[in-house]
């Protein structure tokens, strides 16, 4: 019996282990401050940046749903570790579009064409402290397919807490048409449905600049100049207080 529990709790960690809410990676830390957030999984952690999945990050929109409007997520912190600096973000997803319509047959008249229509519009937003907010959105209509979407935030050199946000609005409608044909009446249905999913967040940093060498010695000799005048003109004012010759006073200035 003890052998069996403790294999499902082993079964239970290794699943929990790929979908947490608080990632460690190279660069940075991610972590929700929500009280439902979203499970994040790493794709990918270089040197360079780092890809998290939401797999269980679904938005949908359908003739039963209407309008939609979601929150996906908010209040996702990016970290960066002491000594790196978040440079940009990259938002990627798929977008599932139908619409289907059923049209009137030949000799068909009085006809009232079926409608269908979808849109989606998909906006991330990152604040950092003392900046106004960034925003990067997607727009669609009348989608019917598949398409990639991706949308990035640039240039955003963030040595400091990002807070990240997710918003979408999903809207699908349909209008019944009809016709009529010899003395009778019959409907054109219609569908409509439109759906966001594999959304896949990646976060590029990199380490903060590492002054040359070169550099490091011209701070270093300018120091040392400071520290070798700093005494001397000390003991130049003491003199001037004692009108001492040795160290003469500068010559007043002239008025006109």
């Amino acid at each position: 019996m003890n052998k069996v529990l403790g294999l499902l709790v082993g079964l239970f960690v290794a699943a929990s282990a790929g979908a947490q809410t608080t990632l460690s990676l190279t660069g940075l830390s991610a972590q929700f401050d929500t009280t439902d957030p979203p499970t994040m999984s790493v794709l990918a952690d270089t040197g360079t940046y780092a890809k998290l999945g939401f797999p269980l990050l679904v938005s949908r929109a359908d003739v039963h749903s209407w309008d939609l409007f979601r929150e996906d997520f908010s209040d996702l912190y990016l970290i960066p570790k002491p000594g790196y600096v978040i440079d940009s973000l990259s938002f990627t997803a798929q977008l599932h579009g139908v619409l289907a319509r059923e049209t009137a047959p030949a000799g068909a008249y009085d006809i009232f064409p079926a409608l269908a229509t979808n849109g989606a519009h998909i906006t991330l937003s990152a604040m950092l402290y003392g900046q106004p907010a960034r925003d990067a959105d997607h727009r669609a209509s009348d989608l019917n397919g598949d398409r990639l979407i991706d949308f990035n935030l640039a240039h955003l050199h963030g040595d400091t807490t990002i807070a990240l946000s997710l918003y979408d609005m999903f809207s699908a409608r349909v209008e019944r048409g009809y016709y009529s044909l010899d003395g009778d009446e019959f409907r054109l249905n219609a569908a409509a449905s439109i759906r966001l999913t594999d959304p896949v967040l990646t976060v590029y940093f990199a380490p903060l600049p590492v002054p040359e060498p070169q550099t490091w010695a011209m701070l270093a000799a300018g120091l040392l100049v400071l520290r070798v005048r700093r005494p001397k003109q000390r003991a130049c004012a003491r003199r001037q207080a004692t009108r001492d010759r040795r160290c003469p006073m500068a010559a007043p200035a002239k008025h006109r």
